[in-house]
């Protein structure tokens, strides 16, 4: 075989190789972005639980709601605005088919609104009958600024005027977050859905010592 050959031949298999190594490597990125969800969920038992008894908000009915309530329930938190023309419909949308599936009969949803300006308690009660809101399992709370922002800190999202997370945010009853999920995402709403049902199982229980497996 002559040297021009070898050359060529040398220069061909470093070219596949570096292929080969390109694709590992993107394959192994994928593989952590849709193991993301997981991934939160395990690194977020150990976070410090909510400080509940520090937030209290005003519900649609006008009515004051302590986060205290919260305590010994599984809940979901969001984040949104009633004048957001796409996103936060199609967000509430999402919540909307969860809050009436069957295994989430025995959580609590929590939507606060991230534009207390506009979104006062008459404007939310307004909002929430497009969604067929049950007023005991799907609060929508109107607060401070402040104390919006200081909440979203808490569950590790950005939450400042008009700015929310994608994410729906899932509690355990002790008050730890368990996972952040899109809500435009089918493979995490899975998960979420999941994990939600062996939270709910784990709090009917009494057993919140056992890890439900994520």
């Amino acid at each position: 075989m002559s040297v021009p050959t070898k050359v060529f031949l040398s220069f061909l298999l470093a070219v596949a190789a570096a292929l080969t190594a390109l694709t590992l490597v993107r394959s192994m990125s994928d593989d952590r972005s849709r193991a993301g969800t997981a991934d939160v969920v395990t690194a977020a038992v150990d976070l410090k639980p909510i400080e509940l008894g520090a937030f209290e908000m005003t519900e649609r009915s006008g009515e004051q709601f302590s986060f205290k309530e919260l305590k010994g329930k599984v809940w979901i938190a969001s984040l949104f605005f009633s004048s957001c023309p796409h996103e936060c419909r199609e967000l509430n949308d999402t919540i909307a088919a969860l809050h009436r599936a069957p295994e989430f009969k025995d959580v609590q949803f929590i939507s606060i609104s991230v534009d207390p300006v506009t979104d006062t308690p008459a404007v939310l009660s307004e909002y929430a009958k497009m969604f067929d809101a049950n007023a005991d399992r799907w609060l929508f709370l109107h607060g401070k600024m402040g104390d919006v922002s200081e909440f979203g800190k808490q569950i590790n999202v950005a939450s400042t005027f008009k700015t929310h997370t994608r994410d729906l945010i899932l509690v355990d009853e002790t008050g730890k977050v368990r996972g952040h999920f899109g809500y435009n995402d089918g493979v995490e709403i899975d998960r979420l859905r999941e994990l939600a049902t062996e939270l709910v199982a784990r709090q009917q229980t009494g057993d919140s010592e056992s890890e439900p497996q994520s």
